[in-house]
C-alpha cells in the first residue's frame, strides 16, 4: 500500500520533509505550503523561508527492499 495514502498525508512528519524537498524544484508552491504549516515563522521579518530549512535526513530502514517469493 501507499504509505502516504494510508496516512491521509496529514501528518507533519510526512508533510514537512516533503515540502522542504520540493522547495528547490517548485519554490513558490513550497513557500505557500510551508507558510500554511508554520504561520508563526512568517511573523518574523528575519525569517527567510523554506529554502533556509535544513534538508531532510533519510531513514535507513526505508532503504531496505521488500522481497517477494
Amino acid at each position: 500500500t501507499n504509505e502516504l495514502g494510508a496516512l491521509k498525508c496529514t501528518k507533519r512528519a510526512v508533510l514537512e520533509p516533503l515540502v522542504v524537498a520540493l522547495a528547490p524544484f517548485a519554490p513558490h508552491i513550497a513557500e505557500e505550503l510551508w507558510e500554511r504549516l508554520h504561520p508563526e515563522k512568517y511573523a518574523s521579518a528575519a525569517y527567510k523561508g523554506v529554502l533556509e530549512e535544513p534538508w531532510p535526513v533519510h531513514d535507513p530502514q526505508y532503504l531496505v527492499e521488500d522481497s517477494f517469493s
